[in-house]
C-alpha cells in the first residue's frame, strides 16, 4: 500500500485548522497544531512532507516558524496562509522558499492545486538530492577499496603456497618475502618458520637488503663471508637465532621487484645447490609480483575512471540545477540545497566582488556560519582547508577573482579526500560562470525594467503588433488615449482601433513589405467608438534572423492639434479674404459706376431706342462681370466642406482658377499701389493627384499674395506645372528682391513674418502642414537680387 504524504497544519484558530483537515484527510495523513512550538516539535520528531502555516498568530508568527522549519529540513515544502496579505510579507515568505501563498478565504480547488504543486516540487528536489548522494557514496566506496589494498592480501595468500614448497626444497628453517614498495621501502611478510621476529623488519636490516636487491646478485650469509655488508648481516641473523641464510633478489629484467630470504639454524644445512634450486622459485615469484603489480595498476585505473565518472555525474547534476536558474538568489539557493542536502555539507556561504570598491560583499548564506570572513578577494587564490570543518575557495573567471565560497563540513568526515577536492574545484568553475550569467541577467533585467518604465512614461502611445496584426504590447499612454485597458488590448487585432479595416490594414502591410519607417496621419477610434485623429510613425520589427516579425507604432493624438490647425487655417483664409476684399471693392466700384452712369443717361433719354438698347447691353455686361467676381470669391471661401475625402484633382486647372480669383490682388490692387505685375502661365499637362482641391488652392493663393507683396516695385510672376519622378509639381516664381539666409532658415516657422503688423506669420507654416497631410511637401529657392521660387510637390 502506498504511503500517504504527511501534512502539518498550523493555525491558532480552530475553525480554519479543522476546515483544512477535513479537506485533506481523505488523501493525506494530516497533523494539526495550534502553536508554533508544537509545530516545531512535530517537525523534529516526524518531519512532514508539507506544512500549512498561518502568518498572523499570537505566539510565533508564520514567518518565524517558516525560518525554523527550513533550518531543520530544507526539503519540507511550506504553504503560507493569511487573511491580511501584503507585498512585504509575501516577498519575505518567498525568499525563504515558500511553495505557495494563499489568501483567505480560499476554495477547495485552490487547496488541492497548491498541495499537488508543493508535493511535486518536493519529489523532484529529493530525487535530485538522492541521486547526487548515491553518486557520492559510490565515490567514497571506490576510494576506500583502493586504499585498503585488498588485492595485495590476495597476492600474499597466493604466494604463500609457492614459498612453503620452496622451504623443504632448500632445507630452510624459515623464509621471508620482501616486496619493493616505493623508493627505499620494503614490505616484509613472513611466510613460514618460527614466530615473527622484529629483527626481520628493522630499518638497518631492510636497508642492507635493499642494497643486495639493487645489486641483483644472490648472496650466501655465512660467518666466512668476505664482504663487510654480508658479515654485518650474519651478525644480525645470529641475534635472531640463525647461523646462516640465503638472499635471492627477485628481478624482472633489470628491475628489482623484491627479495626472497631463507634462514638456517646451522650453516651445514644450506644445500650446495642452493642457487640453482632458489633460481626457479625467485623467477616464479617475479612473475607473480609482476602480475600483481599489473593487476593493481588496472584496478587503480578502473577506480580512477569510476571516480571521474561519478564526479562528472555529480557536477552535471549540480550544473543542471545552476543553469536552470538565472536570478542570482534563486541560483545560490538551488546550489546551496544540492551541496547541503546532496553532498552533506552543513553550510554554504558566498561573497562577491563589490562593483564600487576593491572589497567584497556577502550575498548569500545558509547553515553553519563560517569563521573565515574575507576582507578582500585578493587574499584567496586556491582552494584551502582552513580547518577540518571549513573549506574556502575562490570564484575565478577569466583569471580574475569575482567572489569566494565557504563550505562547512561535518568534522567527523575528516580532511578533504583528493576526489572531493577535484569535485569542489569543478563546482567552483561552474559556479563562477553561473554567477557571471546571473549578473548579466540582472543587468538585462534592470535594462528591461528601465526601458519598460521609459515606454510606459512616454506621452505618446507606443504599441507593437505581430505579422497577423495582433497587438503584442500596449503602454500606459495607449490606455489613456484609446480608453482601453491593457488586458482588453493585448492579444486582440489592431482592427479594434481601426474601424472598417476588417483584418487587413493597408499601411500595416506596407511597412512589413517595404521594411521602411513610415509617417502619416489617420483616424482611429476609442473604446466607445469616438473617433480621434492620430499621427502615426510605423517601424518594422526584426527577429533574431533579420526576418520581419511585426511592427512598432508610435501614435500621437493630434485631435486638438488638428482643430487648432483648422482654426489657424481659417484665420489665414480670412486674412487672405480681407486682402482680396480691398481689390474686389475697387472692381465693384468701377462696375457700379458704369451701371449707375448708364442708368442715369438712359433716364434722361428714354425715347432713343438705339441708345437705350446700347446702354442696357453695357449694363448687362457690367453685371455679368460683377457676378464672376462674386463666384470667384465664393469658390475661394467654400473651404473643404465638400472635400473631406481626397478626390482626383487637376493641378493645371486649379492654378488657372487661383490666378483668376486673385486677379484683384495682382492686377487692380497692384495698379492702385503704382506697380505692374506681369503674370505668366507655363502649364504643362500633368497627371491627376489625389487631394483636397480647396486646401491646395489656398496654398497657391498664399504664394501668389506673398509674391505680390515682395515685388514692391512690380515685376514678373510665373506659375508653371510639370511632372518630376512620381510627383506633380507647381512652381511659383517671382522677380522680387530675394531672401537673406536668416529669413530662408525661418521661412516655414509659425508666426515668423517679414511684413510687420500686416502679416500673421502663419501662411507658409500652415501651407507646409497642409501639404504634409497630402503626403507632399514644399521647397524654396531664393537669392538676394534674383527673386524667389516655391515648389509644391504632390504624389501622382
Amino acid at each position: 500500500m502506498e504511503k500517504k504524504a504527511r501534512i502539518l497544519v498550523l493555525d491558532d484558530e480552530l475553525g480554519p485548522r479543522e476546515a483544512l483537515r477535513m479537506v485533506l484527510k481523505s488523501h493525506y495523513e494530516v497533523i494539526t497544531t495550534g502553536t508554533g512550538s508544537e509545530a516545531l516539535d512535530v517537525v523534529r520528531r516526524e518531519p512532514p512532507d508539507l506544512a500549512f502555516l498561518d502568518i498572523q498568530m499570537r505566539e510565533m508568527n508564520g514567518l518565524e516558524v517558516l525560518k525554523a522549519i527550513k533550518s531543520i529540513d530544507t526539503n519540507i515544502e511550506v504553504i503560507m496562509m493569511t487573511a491580511y496579505a501584503s507585498l512585504e510579507t509575501a516577498r519575505e515568505a518567498m525568499s525563504h522558499g515558500v511553495s505557495e501563498y494563499l489568501i483567505k478565504p480560499f476554495s477547495k480547488s485552490e487547496i488541492e492545486q497548491a498541495v499537488n504543486k508543493a508535493l511535486a516540487r518536493r519529489e523532484a528536489n529529493t530525487g535530485q538530492q538522492k541521486e547526487v548522494r548515491t553518486l557520492l557514496e559510490q565515490m567514497r566506496t571506490l576510494t576506500d577499496t583502493s586504499a585498503q589494498g585488498a588485492s595485495y592480501l590476495d597476492f600474499i595468500q597466493n604466494a604463500t603456497g609457492l614459498i612453503e614448497q620452496s622451504i623443504p626444497a632448500l632445507q630452510a628453517t624459515a623464509a621471508v618475502l620482501y616486496v619493493a614498495s616505493g623508493q627505499d621501502k620494503l614490505l616484509c611478510e613472513i611466510i613460514s618458520g618460527r614466530e615473527r621476529h622484529r629483527g626481520f623488519a628493522e630499518e638497518a636490516w631492510c636497508k642492507a637488503l635493499i642494497t643486495v636487491m639493487a645489486g641483483g646478485r644472490p648472496a650466501r650469509l655465512t660467518s666466512d663471508a668476505s664482504e663487510f655488508l654480508l658479515r654485518d648481516m650474519v651478525q644480525h641473523i645470529e641475534s635472531m637465532g640463525y647461523e646462516g641464510g640465503v638472499l635471492l633478489p627477485i628481478l624482472a629484467g633489470q628491475e628489482a621487484l623484491g627479495l626472497l630470504a631463507f634462514f638456517y639454524e646451522t650453516v651445514a644445512a644450506i644445500p650446495s645447490q642452493w642457487l640453482e634450486q632458489g633460481q626457479t622459485f625467485r623467477n616464479l615469484l617475479a612473475l607473480a609480483i609482476r602480475a600483481h603489480q599489473r593487476y593493481q595498476d588496472s584496478q587503480q585505473e578502473a577506480s580512477q575512471q569510476a571516480q571521474r565518472a561519478a564526479q562528472l555525474s555529480i557536477v552535471r547534476e549540480i550544473a543542471r540545477v545552476i543553469m536552470d536558474k538565472l536570478d542570482l538568489q534563486d541560483m545560490l539557493l538551488a546550489i546551496g540545497e544540492q551541496l547541503q542536502a546532496g553532498l552533506g555539507y552543513t553550510g554554504f556561504h558566498v561573497w562577491l566582488q563589490d562593483k564600487d570598491s576593491d572589497g567584497c560583499q556577502y550575498v548569500y548564506g545558509n547553515g553553519t556560519k563560517p569563521a573565515w570572513q574575507p576582507e578582500y578577494l585578493g587574499e584567496l587564490h586556491e582552494l584551502q582547508e582552513q580547518e577540518v570543518g571549513q573549506v574556502v575557495g575562490p570564484l575565478v573567471l577569466d583569471g580574475r577573482n569575482i567572489g569566494a565560497i565557504s563550505l562547512a563540513r561535518d568534522s567527523r568526515q575528516g580532511r578533504l579526500a583528493e576526489f572531493e577536492v577535484e569535485l569542489i574545484r569543478m563546482v567552483l568553475e561552474y559556479l563562477s560562470m553561473a554567477v557571471k550569467n546571473s549578473q548579466l541577467y540582472g543587468e538585462i533585467k534592470e535594462t528591461k525594467g528601465y526601458l519598460e518604465n521609459l515606454i510606459n512614461s512616454a506621452g505618446d502611445a507606443i504599441i507593437t503588433v505581430n505579422t497577423d496584426g495582433m497587438i503584442t504590447s500596449w503602454n500606459a499612454a495607449a490606455e489613456r488615449i484609446f480608453c482601453l485597458p491593457y488586458e482588453e488590448a493585448v492579444c486582440h487585432h489592431l482592427s479594434k482601433l481601426y474601424p472598417g479595416a476588417q483584418h487587413r490594414i493597408p499601411w500595416l502591410v506596407d511597412v512589413m513589405s517595404d521594411c521602411q519607417i513610415k509617417h502619416f496621419e489617420t483616424r482611429l477610434q476609442q473604446q466607445d467608438g469616438s473617433p480621434i485623429d492620430c499621427s502615426l510613425t510605423l517601424s518594422p520589427l526584426f527577429g533574431v534572423h533579420d526576418e520581419v516579425v511585426g511592427v512598432s507604432a508610435i501614435i500621437k493624438d493630434v485631435t486638438q492639434d488638428k482643430k487648432l490647425r483648422e482654426q489657424l487655417m481659417q484665420s489665414e483664409k480670412l486674412s487672405a479674404l480681407g486682402e482680396m476684399a480691398a481689390g474686389v471693392a475697387h472692381n465693384f466700384k468701377n462696375i457700379l459706376g458704369t451701371i449707375l452712369g448708364y442708368t442715369e443717361h438712359l433716364l434722361e433719354a428714354p425715347d432713343d431706342q438705339a441708345e437705350v438698347r446700347e446702354g442696357l447691353m453695357i449694363i448687362e455686361k457690367a453685371a455679368r462681370d460683377a457676378t464672376q467676381v462674386v463666384q470667384r470669391i465664393q469658390t475661394y471661401a467654400r473651404g473643404s466642406s465638400d472635400a473631406d475625402d481626397f478626390e482626383p484633382t487637376d493641378l493645371r486647372q486649379l492654378v488657372k482658377e487661383t490666378v483668376d480669383v486673385t486677379r484683384p490682388i495682382w492686377k487692380e490692387q497692384a495698379q492702385q499701389q503704382g506697380k505692374v505685375i506681369d503674370v505668366n502661365l507655363e502649364l504643362d499637362d500633368i497627371p491627376l493627384v489625389r487631394g483636397r482641391a480647396a486646401e491646395i488652392r489656398e496654398v497657391v493663393t498664399n504664394l501668389i499674395i506673398n509674391a505680390v507683396d515682395a515685388m514692391v516695385q512690380g515685376g514678373s510672376l510665373t506659375l508653371s506645372t510639370y511632372e518630376e519622378d512620381a510627383y506633380a509639381c507647381i512652381r511659383v516664381t517671382d522677380t522680387g528682391p530675394g531672401m537673406t539666409e536668416e529669413v530662408q532658415r525661418r521661412v516655414f516657422d509659425p508666426f515668423f513674418t517679414t511684413k510687420g503688423n500686416k502679416g500673421t506669420g502663419l501662411g507658409l507654416s500652415v501651407s507646409h502642414t497642409q501639404l504634409k497631410g497630402h503626403s507632399g511637401h514644399i521647397t524654396m529657392e531664393s537669392e538676394l537680387g534674383a527673386g524667389t521660387s516655391f515648389t509644391i510637390k504632390l504624389p501622382i
